[in-house]
């Protein structure tokens, strides 16, 4: 059997992304992306929100064009971090780590 790892979101970026650097310098931008239930449906929800974080050449690029508030979709990967606290509690977070983003208002894809 094969697994297929692949998520497709909507939304609008909760907060401006925040580009930082490796030890050995690769660019990881990360951004919390904002999903909210259709006005039109009945689904009644919180809105999510879902850390995603890109790497290497385009994240400054992404970091750069993205600002809160923006329309996007991520086409990427679901991956769960996992760490311990400095008081032994385990704790993890799931990140989506992105391959695609599209700015919606724009139609040329920004790849990751």
């Amino acid at each position: 059997m094969t697994f297929y790892n692949k998520v497709i979101l909507i939304g609008n970026l909760a907060e401006n992304p925040d580009t930082r650097y490796t030890p050995s310098g690769s660019q990881v931008t990360k951004f919390a992306l904002q999903i909210k239930p259709d006005k039109g449906s009945k689904e009644v929800y919180d809105p999510q929100i879902i850390d995603v974080i890109t790497f290497e050449k385009d994240s400054h690029h992404q970091g750069r064009s993205l600002s809160k508030g923006c329309w996007v979709l991520v086409e990427g990967k679901i991956q769960t971090r996992s760490w311990k606290t400095l008081e032994g509690q385990k704790r993890s977070k799931l990140e989506i780590i992105a391959e695609r983003i599209y700015p919606l208002k724009d139609e040329k894809p920004m790849r990751s």
